[in-house]
């Protein structure tokens, strides 16, 4: 009778800890990026003409990436990659509209997509590239300017928290 609880015990031991095998503690990052501790992120770059925008997304960014805490923000030339972007469009589009007017927007969504390449600075190798967006909505009020200064912000957010998961977790 002990023989079988002292097997028992260890059989289940043994499954205990072959369950915990492939748990890592600290970073996982992605195969791609185990190689870099520290990224820079140089102001994004656009050929959209909306004042502030380029810094609001870079700050955005570099806020994200600190907050996921898988790199540190370092100048260019003291950091193991460069995180380069560019603003490829902002988009305006009409999720509601008033019962009397058609025409009268009441909510709107707005997306900002960005192109971003991630370069090795050792080697001027292209680690990753692609594309991703942020999306924001908002009911409007009478100051539209400011409605959609607080839409873009947050769809800088989300846009920079994507990007940061595509970082620190590869998707």
């Amino acid at each position: 009778m002990i023989k079988l609880s002292l097997l028992i015990s260890i059989i289940f031991q043994i499954f205990l800890f072959a369950s915990c095998t492939s748990y890592r503690l600290g970073n996982n990052k992605p195969v791609k990026f185990e190689s870099i501790e520290s990224i820079s992120v140089p102001i994004v770059k656009s050929n959209i003409t909306k004042p502030r925008l380029q810094t609001l997304v870079t700050n955005s960014i570099i806020k994200s990436i600190q907050e996921k805490g898988a790199y540190k923000i370092k100048k260019e030339n003291d950091s193991d990659a460069s995180l380069y972007g560019k603003i490829i469009s902002i988009d305006r589009k009409q999720l509601r509209a008033n019962r009397e007017n058609v025409l009268r927007t009441t909510e709107m969504e707005f997306t900002i997509e960005l192109e971003y390449e991630i370069i090795n600075n050792s080697n001027g190798v292209t680690i990753a590239k692609g594309t991703t967006k942020g999306k924001s909505s908002s009911y409007l009020n009478a100051n539209f300017q400011l409605t959609e200064n607080h839409s873009l912000r947050n769809a800088a957010d989300q846009l920079a928290i994507s990007l940061a998961n595509i970082l620190s977790e590869g998707y």
